[in-house]
């Protein structure tokens, strides 16, 4: 497939491009799917699915959740930026109903079903309707931190522990919009606005350093909090404006990446034995800087050897269902563990089943519906 910017180059140019290829107009300037990120959603669900499932302890499940951060900010800033490339503005309007069709719906009716199965005991956490107040208002994440520092557990409702991704992810965008509005009409530079977005990162990572080692808050609430957390996504804004500036594109070209990625595989492998403290400090970082080129890579030259197996079938089907999977599975395990008595070699593939299945349910009856409505408002 031709580039976007491919038609712009010179014969001279074409031949420079076959021998170190420039990445191409950011993803940002042109609309369309781009497969290979469907196939990352679809790794990092499966890593937090074997994760709930026992496969070292949480270590798998947090990396992914920070891989998710990570795509979100960089697909949502792109996405505004696209938007201001394109008309010259920003419309908050826009963006929150936008936001509002795709993130809840799916995410109440869960929250409804496990509230419901919850009371009828089905699921085995007894229902608290303090629990479902603060998680219908995305505050679950600092509810659970305050309940773990009293000694308390379980303060979620059943089979929806792991909303407290989504409660970090719409704190962010309540705010991230009006930042990104605001430099952009004080026309800064796309340099200014990703040191911008770099400094504010810095504080991130300053401020768990403190809440671990200075203040009481304890690792738990570097994990949940937003104000911890923020920097996971905000890494992917910062690549998302990164790739706006045309100096800072050229520097990455096809044969750079290629062993840089590597590199970065490595890093992020050896931030799984981090001390503990590492772990909830400045892991965050060095797995979101390590990120970077890889998603680059695979969002900017689709035929590499990175991204090539991301856009098999399986793994972008599964991951247009990754939101669905990641609310549901939690729900599908429980469920099939309390009534199938077996090994793992049986189990897991039965949960893996009952969580697609109702993945495709979730999706079909609600997902579909109100994508339909945010595809005819954009259109409009």
């Amino acid at each position: 497939m031709m580039s976007p910017n491919s038609a712009l180059l010179t014969g001279g140019q074409k031949a420079e491009a076959v021998s170190t290829p420039v990445s191409p107009l950011p993803a940002s300037r042109w609309s369309g799917r781009i497969p290979s990120l469907d196939g990352v959603r679809a790794l990092s669900f499966i890593l937090v699915f074997v994760s709930h499932m026992g496969f070292m302890g949480s270590r798998p499940g947090g990396f992914a959740v920070s891989v998710f951060f990570l795509l979100s900010g960089y697909l949502i800033t792109s996405l505004l930026l696209r938007e201001h490339y394109k008309t010259g503005a920003i419309s908050l309007r826009n963006f929150y109903y936008r936001r509002t069709l795709r993130i809840f719906p799916s995410m109440y009716a869960v929250l409804i079903i496990c509230s419901l199965l919850s009371y009828w005991h089905v699921l085995k956490i007894p229902f608290k309707a303090t629990a479902l107040f603060f998680e219908a208002l995305y505050l679950e994440n600092y509810a659970f931190w305050w309940n773990l520092s009293a000694g308390r557990h379980s303060f979620y409702v059943a089979a929806t522990g792991h909303f407290w991704s989504l409660c970090i992810e719409e704190h962010f965008y309540l705010l991230f919009p009006f930042l990104m509005l605001v430099m952009l009409r004080r026309k800064m530079s796309f340099e200014q606005i990703a040191k911008v977005l770099l400094i504010i990162c810095l504080v991130a990572l300053a401020w768990r350093l403190i809440a671990v080692r200075l203040m009481p808050l304890g690792e738990e609430y570097c994990y949940l909090a937003t104000d911890c957390r923020l920097d996971s996504i905000l890494w992917g804004c910062f690549l998302a404006t990164v790739e706006h500036h045309d100096g800072w594109r050229k520097l990455l070209t096809y044969n750079r990446l290629l062993w840089l990625a590597p590199f970065a595989l490595v890093v992020l492998a050896l931030t799984f034995v981090f001390h503990e403290q590492g772990r909830m400090t400045v892991r965050f970082t060095i797995q979101s800087i390590a990120l970077l080129p890889i998603l680059y890579l695979v969002t900017h030259f689709e035929k590499s050897w990175l991204a090539r197996p991301l856009n098999h079938p399986v793994l972008v089907h599964l991951g247009t269902l990754s939101y669905a999977l990641y609310l549901v599975h939690g729900a599908a395990i429980e469920i099939v563990s309390a009534h199938v008595h077996a090994g793992r070699i049986i189990l897991w593939p039965i949960c893996g089943i009952a969580a697609y299945l109702s993945a495709l349910a979730l999706h079909w009856s609600v997902e579909r519906p109100f994508l339909a409505m945010r595809a005819r408002h954009r259109t409009s």
